[in-house]
């Protein structure tokens, strides 16, 4: 056991088996001045060749491998080193952000420019070239045994060289079917694929009516059929 004192008030208690702890000021690894916080460690050198902190699973005993609390007790962020998953169980959380919304869960600042660019502030993936998979993002109003959910997609075409944004609710059943698609000449289908055989129109198809609105990129002609009411236009 190691023990130091400042007049009669234990200041460092370091013990081989039982709790060890530093009372008062604060602690420096790896800096030997400029220590302004409970606990700084800094790096050996401007490169890394090890980590700076390292926290590693043990068993199943349910604890949480990392876990920070605020001062009323509640849990700001988990790490399950056995279950490889992380929480932010209260709170906003930021990504580039200097100030949160209070209503928003998770807050990005990116930086503006053209969206014909790389400059958007979310960015994701599941790489895959097969023909009408790809990546989505999954919302939900759902309660109890209420199913409110919508998925807004981006699916690969058959080419596996260009793709399609889809859109998708929820409205009972196993699966959670395409209701619009965006094709990538821009071509729109509601309830329906719009035809490749239009390649060279501008296209908004709605099935079940069949409905058809063209347009050719050379504006040669426009045109409308309406099958249900037997007009053209």
């Amino acid at each position: 056991r190691l023990l130091m004192k400042s007049v009669n008030t234990v200041k460092v208690d370091i013990q081989a088996n039982g709790d060890s702890y530093f009372n008062g000021g604060n602690v420096g690894i790896g800096v030997a001045s400029g220590i302004d916080a409970n606990l700084r460690i800094d790096a050996n050198s401007a490169t890394l060749t090890q980590e700076i902190l390292k926290v590693k699973g043990g068993g199943s005993g349910g604890a949480y491998g990392f876990l920070v609390e605020a001062n009323n007790g509640d849990d700001l962020f988990k790490v399950n080193t056995l279950s490889y998953e992380s929480y932010f169980p209260n709170g906003n959380v930021g990504i580039g952000a200097t100030s949160l919304q209070p209503w928003a869960r998770l807050q990005v600042a990116g930086t503006a420019g053209a969206q014909t660019e790389a400059k958007q502030a979310l960015y994701v993936t599941s790489p895959s070239t097969t023909a009408g998979e790809g990546v989505g993002i999954r919302m939900s109003a759902a309660s109890g045994s209420n199913e409110a959910v919508g998925i807004i997609g981006m699916v690969n075409n058959a080419s596996g060289n260009s793709g399609s944004m889809t859109f998708h609710t929820y409205n009972g059943g196993a699966d959670i079917p395409e209701r619009m698609r965006i094709d990538n000449l821009g071509n729109v289908g509601i309830r329906t694929i719009p035809q490749t055989t239009l390649a060279d129109f501008c296209t908004i198809e709605i099935g079940n009516i069949g409905m058809i609105m063209s347009e050719k990129a050379d504006s040669q002609y426009n045109s409308m059929f309406v099958s249900s009411n037997a007009y053209y236009a």
